[in-house]
């Protein structure tokens, strides 16, 4: 009997199969080295990726390559500075390595990674759901071994939705995953499609993250309102009444089912009316690490990875609470400015896209979601959420997938 190894193309598509399984596994076994599962994954799809797109680099792959130089160059910091040897490992597993994922140019192993993983994240946010709902010992152990909660008490595990990501992750994922079901719903029109969205609409509002939330809403908007001024321009105004009676059922049940008390619609409430308070909270944090930096680093920075959640484990300065805060002191300003070279050339070709299947629409807002729960999360570092913003870049990025 032999045993047959998945390629690449295989590992690619069934990427967050593997991360949601890992992160089921960790439910069970404090020993299971998720980062280095995850991270070998994602080599060996960055290795087939290489192998097969190395001699085509097209015009429009050229800043971002760039910046993945930039990446490999920073790398050195971390000798000088004499970091840890698994912040490097844990920088490179979770934030380095998902960028290749942007230089896959075969468009149709795109849109099977974005319908796998889509169908993946909504399971996993039903698992999150029953969590939280039926808090047991053993849930709030887990909570607090990854790391979520400052004790494995069932007080700190209701305090906050966590799921299994952890509470910033999950809004971002269910942001993602609710906006990818709405472009799809007025396409295919299924009830399936609207009972996917249904339950990511759920987890978002119950993660409370005000930036996610904010961006689900701006997203929804666009959506909606442009697909309504098509219809009225191909003057097609039937509403599918049954479809949208489902979602509001499963919101409402749902919504319902999860918070259950008085307290918890407060927190929702006060978090959501207070978002412009959110960059207040994390300002001094933001002054702090940048005043930090020596002249050398401000243009070079310290490190790609040096002043992530995982630094903070070893004592080590790190921003906590901003992807783009974290970018800047890590890659300093030159490695800023690339980074925001390549959101600039995707957002110009994006513009001038004229005619978008739900799939490009579906990753320029993922792109929007990340760029603006960035502000305030390290959105960009944790290795459940980097892979599919970069995946989304790569889409946008590929010529082959930007027509209908």
């Amino acid at each position: 009997m032999h045993l047959r190894i998945p390629n690449s193309e295989t590992l690619y598509k069934n990427l967050y199969w593997i991360i949601i399984a890992t992160f089921l596994l960790s439910m069970f076994s404090n020993s299971v080295p998720r980062v280095l599962i995850n991270g070998t994954v994602i080599l060996a799809i960055s290795i087939g990726i290489i192998r097969k797109n190395s001699s085509i680099i097209i015009k429009d792959q050229i800043v971002l390559l760039t910046f993945l130089l930039y990446c490999v160059a920073s790398f050195v910091l971390f000798i000088i500075n004499g970091y840890p040897k698994y912040v490097l490992l844990s920088a490179i597993a979770g934030s380095f390595l998902p960028i290749v994922l942007a230089f896959c140019r075969d468009t149709d192993l795109y849109e099977r990674f974005y319908n796998n993983t889509f169908v993946a994240l909504v399971i996993s946010f039903v698992i999150s759901l029953l969590l939280h709902i039926n808090t047991s010992q053993f849930y709030c152990d887990y909570l607090y071994n990854m790391g979520y909660t400052s004790s494995n008490s069932i007080f700190w595990a209701k305090y906050f939705f966590q799921g299994l990501f952890g509470v910033t992750s999950l809004g971002t994922l269910s942001t993602c995953t609710a906006l990818f079901y709405l472009c799809k719903l007025y396409q295919d029109k299924k009830m399936k499609t609207a009972i996917m969205m249904g339950i990511s609409i759920v987890t978002l509002f119950v993660t409370t993250r005000r930036s996610a939330i904010a961006a689900f809403l701006l997203g929804a908007s666009y959506i909606i309102v442009s697909n309504t001024f098509k219809r009225f321009m191909k003057k097609k105004y039937k509403i599918n009444v049954k479809t949208l009676s489902v979602i509001l059922l499963i919101v409402i049940i749902g919504i319902y089912a999860v918070i259950k008390n008085y307290e918890s619609i407060i927190v929702i409430m006060s978090r959501v009316s207070n978002i412009s308070g959110a960059v207040g909270e994390r300002s001094d944090e933001w002054r702090k690490n940048i005043q930090s930096l020596s002249e050398f680093q401000i243009f070079f920075g310290t490190g790609f990875g040096s002043r992530s959640h995982t630094a903070l484990q070893y004592g080590l300065q790190a921003v906590t609470d901003s992807g783009f805060v974290q970018l800047f002191c890590e890659l300093g300003l030159l490695g800023f400015i690339l980074f925001i070279a390549c959101i600039t050339t995707i957002t110009i070709k994006c513009i001038r896209v004229p005619n978008k299947n739900f799939y490009y629409l579906s990753s320029m807002l993922i792109i929007f979601v990340y760029l603006l729960q960035a502000i305030g999360s390290n959105v960009f570092e944790f290795q459940v959420t980097s892979p599919l913003f970069w995946v989304s870049l790569g889409y946008c990025i590929n010529k082959k997938g930007r027509m209908n």
